[in-house]
C-alpha cells in the first residue's frame, strides 16, 4: 500500500470512514471504469490490491459490515465473486451481525446481469436464510426480474415473480419498466396502461422502445421514439439498434447530428460499424467515432469483429498495435489463437 493512503487510513476510526476510504481509493482504477479488457495477471493484480486493503483495514481494527460491503462491491466489478463471497462468510463470523441486504443485492445483481439462473437462486436462497426482512425490499424483487429476464425463462415465470412482489411492497417505476421489458411488445403495452400512475408515460416509452430494440423492429422503433420528446441519448442507441438495414443506419447518423445528439453513445458506433456493408465503411465510422472522443474498447472490438470476418489479419494486427487492450477481449484472444495455430500448423505442411 502506498505511504499517503496507509496514512489516509490510520486516521480512519469508524466503519463507514474506512468503507468510504476504500471505495474512493480504488475509483478511479481503469478496470472500476470499465474501459479496457484486462489480462488475467492484470485482474488478479487487481484482485490482490483489494483483498490487501481489506486486510489493511482488518488490521487496523475498524472491519465492519460498510467496509465489507464496499469490497464485495469491488471484488463484484472485478467478476471474482468466490472471493466476494468468502469475505461475506468471514464477516458472519466476525461480527456475528446478519448480512445487511445491501451486500445480498450486490451479490444478486452479478448473476442477474449475466442471466446466471442457478447462481442467482442460490444467491436469493441464501438470503432468505438470513430472514424475512427481503420480502419487503423492493431492491431485491427488481434485480430478481432482471435477473428472470436476461436468463428468458418466459412470460409466464416472470410474471408470476412480479405479481408475488406486487404483494409485499408497492411496485415503483424501475420495477415495472423492467418487467415490461421482458414481455412481448403487445402485453408491455397493457401492462405499462395498468401501471400508468406508477410509471411515467416517459418511462413507458423508453422500455417499449428497448423491447424494440431486442426484437429488432425498427417500424415499431420509430413510433415510439418519434413519441419521445426530447428524446436521450439512450434512447437514440435503442433506436438505431432496432434497425437491420444499412442503408436506414446511413441516414440515421446525420439526423443525430442535424438533432445535436452528437457525440452519440459508444453503442451507437458498435452497432453501425458491425452492419457496415463494407469494411471500408467499417473504418469510416471508427474513425469518426474517433473524431467523436468515442473510439473505447467496445468501438474497436467491432472493428476487430469486422477484420475476424473478413479474415484481414493485417488490419486487425494493426488495430491492435494501435488499441493494445483490444488484444485482451474475446475477439482478440479468439484472432490470437488463431494466429498461433496457422504458425504451429505451418512447418508441418512444409513436412
Amino acid at each position: 500500500m502506498a505511504p499517503r493512503a496507509a496514512r489516509a487510513l490510520s486516521l480512519l476510526t469508524t466503519d463507514e470512514a474506512c468503507a468510504k476510504w476504500l471505495k474512493e481509493k480504488h475509483r478511479h482504477a481503469r478496470w472500476m471504469r470499465g474501459e479496457d479488457a484486462l489480462q488475467e495477471g492484470a485482474l488478479n493484480v487487481a484482485l490482490r490490491g483489494v483483498l490487501d486493503d481489506v486486510g489493511a483495514v482488518r488490521r487496523h481494527g475498524c472491519l465492519g459490515w460498510h467496509t465489507y460491503s464496499a469490497a464485495v462491491h469491488l471484488l463484484c466489478k472485478l467478476e471474482r465473486t468466490r472471493y466476494a463471497y468468502d469475505l461475506v462468510r468471514e464477516g458472519e463470523v466476525r461480527l456475528r451481525d446478519p448480512v445487511p441486504i445491501s451486500v445480498h443485492t450486490t451479490l444478486l445483481k452479478v448473476h442477474a446481469k449475466k442471466g446466471d439462473m442457478p447462481g442467482l437462486l442460490q444467491a436469493w436462497r441464501r438470503l432468505r436464510a438470513d430472514g424475512a426482512a427481503w420480502a419487503t425490499d423492493r431492491r431485491v424483487y427488481t434485480v430478481l426480474l432482471v435477473g428472470f429476464a436476461k436468463a428468458e425463462l418466459g412470460r409466464d415465470q416472470v410474471e408470476r415473480l412480479f405479481r408475488l412482489a406486487c404483494l409485499h411492497v408497492k411496485p415503483d417505476e424501475v420495477m415495472v419498466t423492467v418487467f415490461m421489458t421482458a414481455l412481448p411488445y403487445e402485453a408491455a403495452e397493457a401492462v405499462g396502461a395498468e401501471f400508468a400512475e406508477v410509471a411515467s408515460e416517459r418511462a413507458r416509452l423508453r422500455a417499449l422502445l428497448h423491447i424494440c430494440k431486442a426484437t429488432q423492429d425498427p417500424v415499431r422503433a420509430q413510433r415510439v421514439f418519434d413519441a419521445l420528446t426530447p428524446p436521450c441519448s439512450v434512447s437514440w442507441l435503442h433506436l438505431v439498434q432496432a434497425q437491420r438495414d444499412v442503408e436506414a443506419l446511413k441516414e440515421i447518423l446525420p439526423k443525430m447530428h442535424k438533432a445535436g445528439a452528437w457525440p452519440p453513445l459508444p453503442g451507437v458506433f458498435v452497432h453501425c460499424i458491425l452492419h457496415a456493408a463494407t469494411e471500408r465503411e467499417a473504418e469510416g465510422l471508427f474513425q469518426a467515432a474517433q473524431a467523436a472522443g468515442q473510439g473505447n474498447m467496445l468501438v474497436c472490438t467491432a472493428l476487430l469483429r469486422v477484420y475476424q470476418k473478413s479474415r484481414n489479419a493485417r488490419a486487425a494486427k494493426a488495430l491492435m498495435d494501435l488499441y493494445p487492450p483490444v488484444q485482451y477481449s474475446r475477439v482478440g484472444r479468439e484472432m490470437r489463437a488463431a494466429a498461433d495455430a496457422q504458425l504451429v500448423d505451418r512447418p508441418l505442411r512444409a513436412a
